[in-house]
């Protein structure tokens, strides 16, 4: 009975000790926000998964029952792993990255606290001790977000918006949505216990506040509408509390109203310029943000046409992004890895099996709330559940989950059948003990530490030696040391390690104090590792574009004009792969080959300025003037571009024209300086050259460095 005990407090004490999650920041940690709380989660996890089996086996009461959410969950976790092996890179459909940390792993110990979390926590009390708990942990989250808006504890997300220990504003959001409803929750569920009331109400008070300074449009309209439909249900069938259903009716003609006036007013000055107001105010289906949600979810849906059942397996929407890439696209990130729309983005990572599995939760927790035997809970308590999953999903439209979001919503599952369970009597009152319990116990230790070795401490260690691998160290030698260490862990993050690696070596190859030898070493080492990136996920565009740029600048023209083509291929109409190429075909003095993809680059989108620069650029090297003519109405445009294709050509003439037409086109821009020197520079005028440099330098002091030597190596030239 003494080792009962000691299992069931452990496990129930991981299962809380979870929720304190959202309070890890791990500044030593690539992803600090993100990697700190996955491990822990996994552990603790871990920790209380093994502790409730051998328990389990120990005594009967324990025993998980036969239910449709369990099942269900249980199907999706199956599905999901089949597209995860099946798909175009299980590594990262596994284990994900740094920057997400979600994946098979996360999804699986997901599962395994859910299934804990339902038996483990079987009295309404230890329910209302979790919810307790992570309202506790949300207000010092609410706290610590508050006093951003008074310059403590960092920046703010985004320049103005809140994000606490979580790293995001979304994040923040919806961990506010969730702990709202839950205040909500118990504020109805201690009736009678005033003081606990009061309580309740304030949390709700002080993360409304938190949850509008996020300013995240997608879950404060959720919150809105999990209020809403909690508030119409109450309103439709109450039927004995007449002043609750007042209050309900009242809370909807507020919303509404204060909804409408928002938008009878969303033009007025003080709202457009507020740094919160605005962004709600400038929801609309012309907005930028809007409009490229529908370009990516039209790719979305084109890419699950192409693999219907099954998808790609997560964390392979990059693929989708990059065959369907639409051009219109070109003032947004270049490498969506989310469709930020809960239904896109399942479809593509399970196809029409995982997204239905997906949302067979929802369907099974709303059977079980509103089935009418045995129910454990009144209208209002039913009607606030379903409000927040409401509101949960319906922001999820928009948004995507993260580690802390998951848990939250797992645990109201898990709360929803625990709740079942004891109200239909299915939790056994007679104990047994199977005789395997102690060969159980020894697997489950076993499970654990290899569990928490390879799911937790390889991801920690592997995130910590990349932050020391980019750090400054004693050599060179020795951060080309920890990335082949964080390399050699083998698991979460190998693809951004080996980006990070080859970022560095351009960095190193460009630093005049670094040894030829050191930086043979380093080149080599990142070239190494990124074709072995290429080996593993030859049908991504991503890694043949950062190879080829790499090569480039190293000087290998001929190798990086292949692996940009292939990447290319792979995304014909991405502009920054298109131009990239365009660049190489310069260097190598294929200017017609140049001119030919900037003119389609150009015509696949002539909003793009960038685009339209590039191709009047290649119009000089490939002596086509009438398309300067065209696109400028002027050989020389106030265009660097063009100036650097003039100067490149031995234009000096022309490069001088445009380098002063920009100069007053663009007074406070270093730029054209730097043109108009370079130019004096071929043409062996030293003061006027030293000239333009000091003017850059005045205009651009992050350029003083640079520039100095330069103007110390002319000088010293012209002295000579």
């Amino acid at each position: 009975m003494t080792l009962n005990k000691i299992l069931r407090w452990t496990s129930i004490s991981c299962l809380f000790i979870a929720l304190v999650i959202p309070l890890i920041v791990m500044t030593n940690l690539y992803f600090p926000y993100i990697v700190g709380k996955n491990v822990v989660f996994r552990v603790f996890t871990e920790l209380a998964f093994g502790a409730w089996v051998v328990l389990a086996f120990r005594d009967s009461r324990y025993r998980p029952n036969f239910n449709y959410l369990t099942i269900a969950f249980a199907a999706f976790l199956v599905l999901i792993t089949i597209s995860d092996l099946h798909g175009l890179y299980p590594y990262k459909s596994i284990w994900s990255n740094f920057e997400r940390m979600e994946g098979l792993v996360t999804h699986v110990h997901l599962f395994l606290y859910f299934i804990t979390a339902t038996v483990m926590l079987a009295s309404e009390e230890a329910w209302r001790w979790f919810f307790n708990t992570s309202l506790a942990v949300s207000v010092i989250v609410s706290i610590n977000g508050i006093s951003q808006l008074f310059g403590a504890n960092g920046y703010l997300y985004n320049g103005n918006r809140l994000d606490a220990t979580l790293g995001n504003a979304d994040y923040l959001a919806v961990y506010m949505l969730f702990n709202i409803f839950f205040a909500i929750f118990l504020f109805f569920r201690s009736a009678g216990k005033k003081a606990w009331q009061w309580v309740y109400g304030i949390v709700v008070v002080l993360e409304l506040f938190v949850l509008y300074f996020t300013a995240t449009r997608g879950v404060v309209l959720g919150f809105a509408a999990g209020l809403l439909l909690a508030m119409l249900i109450i309103a439709i069938f109450e039927k004995q509390r007449k002043v609750l259903k007042r209050v309900a009716v009242s809370i909807i003609v507020i919303v509404v109203v204060v909804a409408g006036a928002f938008f009878l007013m969303r033009n007025v000055p003080a709202i457009r310029n507020n740094a919160v107001l605005g962004r709600f105010a400038g929801i609309s289906l012309t907005d930028p943000t809007t409009q490229s949600r529908f370009l990516i979810w039209h790719m979305a849906f084109e890419g699950f046409k192409a693999r219907p059942f099954f998808g790609y397996g997560q964390e392979n929407f990059n693929y989708v992004f990059n065959q369907y890439y639409n051009p219109q696209l070109y003032g947004q990130e270049q490498w969506f890895d989310r469709a930020h729309n809960v239904i896109f983005d399942w479809l593509i990572a399970g196809g029409i099996l995982g997204l239905l599995s997906y949302l067979s939760l929802f369907v099974f927790a709303f059977y079980y709330l509103w089935k009418k035997a045995a129910n454990p809970w009144n209208l209002v308590e039913k009607s606030i559940l379903s409000g927040l999953l409401v509101g949960y999903l319906f922001q999820n439209l928009f948004v995507f989950d993260n580690v802390v979001s998951y848990l939250l919503f797992f645990s109201v599952l898990a709360y929803i059948v625990s709740a079942r369970r004891r109200s239909e009597g299915a939790i056994s009152k007679d104990s047994s003990t199977s005789p395997l319990w102690g060969v159980m116990t020894v697997v489950m230790v076993i499970v654990v530490i290899v569990g928490i070795y390879e799911t937790a401490w390889k991801p920690y260690e592997a995130s910590a030696t990349l932050i020391d691998a980019l750090s400054s160290q004693s050599s060179l030698s020795v951060n080309l040391a920890d990335f082949n260490k964080a390399l050699g862990y083998n698991t979460t993050g190998r693809p951004e390690i080996r980006e990070q690696m080859l970022q560095a070596a351009d960095e190193v190859i460009s630093a005049s104090t670094v040894s030829d030898t050191d930086k043979n070493n380093f080149a080599q080492a990142a070239n190494d590792q990124m074709l072995d990136q290429i080996a593993e996920t030859p049908l991504d565009a991503r890694y043949f574009y950062f190879y080829g740029t790499f090569l480039s600048g190293i000087g290998e023209t001929t190798q990086a004009i292949t692996e940009l083509e292939r990447a290319h291929t792979l995304s014909p109409e991405k502009q920054t792969i298109s131009l990239a190429l365009v660049s190489a075909y310069i260097n190598n003095k294929q200017y017609d080959q140049a001119f030919a993809l900037a003119k389609s680059t150009y015509l696949s989108e002539t909003a793009d300025q960038t685009s339209e620069d590039v191709y009047g650029s290649t119009a000089v090297y490939d002596n086509q003037p009438a398309v300067l003519m065209s696109l400028y109405g002027s050989l020389t445009p106030a265009v660097d571009e063009v100036g650097k294709a003039y100067l490149y050509t031995n234009n000096f003439a022309k490069a001088i024209i445009v380098a002063k037409a920009e100069v007053v086109a663009t007074p406070t821009s270093a730029d054209p300086h730097l043109l108009l020197a370079a130019v004096y520079i071929q043409e062996k005028d030293t003061p006027d050259a030293v000239a333009e440099i000091k003017i850059a330098i005045s205009l651009n002091p992050d350029f003083a460095a640079q520039g100095q030597a330069v103007i110390d190596q002319l000088e010293g030239t012209s002295s000579n």
